[in-house]
């Protein structure tokens, strides 16, 4: 369903959020309004609607998807409004209760890996389209990384594909997990090596001095740790399982294009295949 409004709905006070593709604003009671900037595809945005309409029909705590809306010429999608908190920010205010988080990610995590479905795009096709994006960067070992991941084990779990500390919103002690663009269905693994990666990081998303830098490194090192560590527990996966998924993992992050990463994903992928 489609409907189309004048932009004097909104304004200033009702925008509680921005992105890069996206701002978010009050809509309605209990609504937010996902509304994309006039660059971003409307092919883009149906593909999300897509996706959550299927997560919708799952038991999983996500927002709920309501409707597409046209306003002056900009593609929105309206969801139920979460009144919670991002993790990131209850984290940043609570540093010492982040391996407790972690922990609890990966138990939340594991959850939604749990559930099954054949509805959602595959693993497959997902992380080949990533890392055909970043075919000129990855040089010759493009193929080397797209017959790894053909060769490696599959699945039909859902995997979110972007599950982080900024897609978590904690209300009442409740995690509620938003951002389903890149979901897909496939190896629970591959989901859980991304998570893993983007908490180990280099990337900093604040300027800091050389003892701070060195203490938050540490801390997210931590954190890799007994993240890894319970999913590990709780999965019956393996260390191995998670080493074959890395390069793979890591050559899709790639089109992400985040600072300070690019030098440090393909370390790991040229030692894969040295």
């Amino acid at each position: 369903m489609v409907r189309k409004k004048n932009m004097h709905s909104l304004d200033d006070e009702s925008l509680i959020g921005r992105g890069t593709t996206s701002e978010i604003y009050a809509w309605g009671k209990n609504k937010v309004l996902k509304l994309f900037n006039t660059n971003y595809s409307s092919e883009a945005a149906n593909y999300e609607a897509r996706i959550v309409s299927i997560i919708n029909k799952e038991k999983i705590n996500a927002p709920k998807y309501y409707e597409k809306t046209i306003i002056n010429g900009r593609t929105g999608l309206v969801y139920e409004r979460i009144y919670g908190t991002i993790l990131f920010m209850v984290i940043t205010k609570f540093p010492f209760d982040v391996i407790k988080h972690a922990k609890r990610m990966a138990r939340e995590q594991f959850q939604i890996n749990s559930v099954a479905n054949n509805d959602l795009p595959t693993q497959k096709d997902r992380l080949t389209y990533l890392i055909n994006r970043s075919e000129e960067i990855l040089g010759k070992y493009h193929k080397k990384i797209l017959e790894k991941l053909y060769n490696l084990e599959g699945g039909k779990n859902i995997c979110h594909g972007d599950f982080h500390v900024g897609n978590i919103l904690v209300q009442n002690d409740k995690y509620f997990i938003i951002d389903w663009m890149n979901a897909y269905s496939g190896n629970i693994v591959s989901d859980a090596v991304r998570t893993y990666m983007m908490i180990i990081s280099p990337f900093f998303p604040v300027e800091l001095n050389f003892l701070k830098k060195l203490l938050v490194r540490t801390l997210k090192r931590l954190t890799g740790y007994f993240y890894k560590k319970e999913y590990l527990k709780i999965s019956g996966k393996r260390e191995q399982e998670f080493a074959e998924w890395f390069p793979v993992v890591a050559g899709a992050r790639l089109d992400d294009d985040v600072p300070g990463e690019k030098e440090w994903l393909l370390k790991y992928i040229k030692k894969t295949f040295k």
